[in-house]
């Protein structure tokens, strides 16, 4: 059975001409601004296109709660994960670790959480401050939670898992 083909803009030809695509592929397009008060503002900008293994289907956007233990991040039933977002989209900060069953650091004991990064919160102005993980090989080894939350007010964050 062939798989349905995509179509994309064809480079070489005319804006209108599509030629076809065999498989699926992850598309990135980001900018980040920065601007001081008196001068112009300096963008960054990053493109580009990945060919996917698969035609299968995102897990997710999916807004789930997580309170102060550490957790698992859930990717639904990816289960080869080729980029991995995560947005904040409650009032307080977010960690996301790495779980460590064999450590190489001596600092980190085994079955511990090792810190990877903050998501910051909502509350600091940043509402949908988001971080993206292209290609996590351990995937199945990431945390996530809210330090500060308490049992009845938990943090929201958004997950997408996009096959590899």
């Amino acid at each position: 059975m062939a798989l349905p083909q995509h179509t994309e803009p064809d480079p070489g030809g005319p804006s209108l001409q599509y030629k076809k695509v065999d498989r699926g592929r992850l598309v990135v397009v980001e900018q980040v601004h920065h601007s001081l008060s008196v001068e112009q503002p300096t963008t960054i900008e990053s493109r580009y296109v990945r060919p996917l293994s698969s035609d299968e289907q995102a897990y997710g956007p999916r807004t789930l709660d997580v309170g102060p233990e550490w957790q698992p991040v859930d990717v639904g039933w990816v289960k080869m994960v080729g980029m991995l977002c995560l947005q904040n989209r409650g009032d307080a900060t977010l960690e996301v670790g790495l779980f460590v069953e064999h450590p190489v650091e001596p600092t980190i004991l085994p079955g511990q959480v090792a810190h990877l990064c903050y998501i910051p919160s909502c509350d600091r102005g940043m509402k949908g401050e988001s971080m993206r993980l292209p290609d996590p090989d351990r995937v199945a080894d990431l945390r996530i939670r809210c330090p500060s939350s308490i049992a009845h007010l938990k943090g929201k964050y958004t997950v997408t898992a996009i096959p590899r």
